[in-house]
């Protein structure tokens, strides 16, 4: 459903664009400025869903009678706002704002940087809020995408590591700030001219002089999605985009496509709704393929001498490999595994936890292999459908579905959402 809804409103905006452009003879940078504005709302209304008290508008975001947001150029929001006398702007409380969407006629060095900041007001005059139900379910399931573990509860925090304490209230504050957008339709032409300058505008404010720290330029500070043109940087900080952070602490949270940008902008929008709204994973349609996006910006937390803050590193790709790699892989398939591991998987669906240590069975099964305990766990934890705690093995899952299939493949993921099942009607209903 995703993919034929975001063609549909890429098509959209690109004819409105071009009826937007014969208009700029008006030269009047407000009402130009009105126009692509009043493009990025009609675009954002017909993404909707109906019944769910939604509703789009500009103006300010309001998190005390005294604290105000800069001025936005538009936001999706939940129920009524107060109006802004003899304006067509509202003002909305902080805990009614969904998304927040910076729009740009034109995207270079400069507009970045305004953007970000503009963007970055909003997390400003964001006081603590009360959470709510979705709120946690959100945090849990980024963190044990990302991390490979259970969330920690508030009382173990201090007993993690310190980047993944940070890694934790990342996830935290991303889940509860309203997503933000920057949405330019014209300005920088390639996908490689906006990976190098946004890139530049990070290295402009990476502190060296621990006299002279730049704050509000870490993962959680960066926007959820920049457009500019058909290309896109997003933020693959699990909402709904991520891959594991890797065994170096590294975490891949900035990346870049040319895909159709519409696309993203959906998905990150609608993933935020399923979880506040409860919502079917049916709009999301089959979801069995791979977004394979191109990774732009690294980091991981650390503490040296008198620094301590986010390191980063970027992936430099030139224009010539952007085009030659693939941004989408066909299929998406789960976890294959080996007897032992299916069998490791069964008994804990059926007892909810396993200590390989004192289960003979399993020790048996594990020596037969020729493996090693500690080799067999972290193998079985690299699927991303258990982890550890207290010398046991536990389900990281909320439905584990295991099966083998018809040539005698053993499998296992977690079904929550209903991808096992589409990718067994697909591949295997007829046998």
């Amino acid at each position: 459903m995703i993919e034929t809804v975001s063609d549909l409103l890429q098509k959209f905006k690109e004819k409105e664009v071009q009826l937007l452009k014969e208009y700029e003879i008006v030269k009047h940078p407000g009402l130009i400025g009105d126009m692509y504005e009043g493009l990025t709302k009609d675009i954002l209304k017909k993404s909707l869903f109906k019944g769910l008290d939604l509703k789009v508008s500009s103006g300010k975001i309001r998190s005390s009678p005294t604290n105000f947001s800069g001025e936005i150029d538009c936001m999706l929001v939940i129920g009524d706002g107060e109006q802004i006398p003899h304006t067509d702007k509202y003002i909305y409380d902080i805990e009614k704002v969904v998304v927040v969407i910076q729009v740009k006629k034109n995207l270079y060095s400069k507009d970045l940087k305004d953007s970000y900041h503009n963007l970055k007001s909003v997390i400003d005059i964001t006081d603590d809020m009360e959470g709510k139900p979705y709120h946690k379910r959100l945090v849990r399931d980024i963190y044990s995408q990302l991390c490979r573990d259970e969330v920690p509860k508030r009382e173990e925090l201090s007993q993690y590591p310190i980047d993944r304490q940070m890694v934790y209230h990342s996830i935290l504050l991303d889940a509860y700030y309203p997503i933000r957008i920057v949405w330019a339709y014209n300005g920088l032409k390639s996908e490689y001219s906006l990976r190098n300058k946004y890139v530049k505008l990070i290295e402009e404010n990476i502190t060296t002089d621990p006299k002279n720290k730049k704050k509000g330029y870490g993962p959680v500070n960066f926007p959820n999605l920049i457009i500019c043109k058909d290309n896109s940087l997003i933020k693959t900080n699990g909402m709904p985009f991520g891959t594991p952070i890797d065994i170096d602490d590294w975490w891949s949270f900035f990346a870049s496509s040319n895909k159709n940008p519409v696309y993203y902008f959906l998905e990150i929008i609608w993933s935020r709704l399923q979880y506040m709204f409860d919502l079917s994973s049916d709009i999301f349609g089959e979801d069995l393929t791979y977004d394979k996006l191109h990774g732009l910006l690294c980091c991981r937390f650390r503490e040296m001498k008198e620094l301590k803050g986010w390191q980063y590193f970027h992936v430099d790709l030139n224009e010539d490999e952007l085009s030659k790699i693939e941004v989408t892989q066909p299929d998406w398939e789960p976890n294959f595994l080996t007897q032992t591991q299916f069998i490791a998987l069964n008994i804990l669906c059926r007892e909810s936890e396993l200590c390989l240590k004192s289960n003979l069975f399993m020790l048996n099964l594990i020596k037969a292999d020729g493996e090693t305990v500690d080799k067999f766990k972290k193998d079985l934890m690299g699927t991303g459908l258990v982890y550890f705690k207290n010398d046991k093995l536990l389900l990281l899952t909320e439905n584990c579905r295991c099966g083998i299939t018809p040539d005698g493949k053993f499998f296992a993921d977690d079904d929550k959402s209903g991808r096992v099942s589409r990718w067994l009607d697909k591949n295997y209903k007829k046998k």
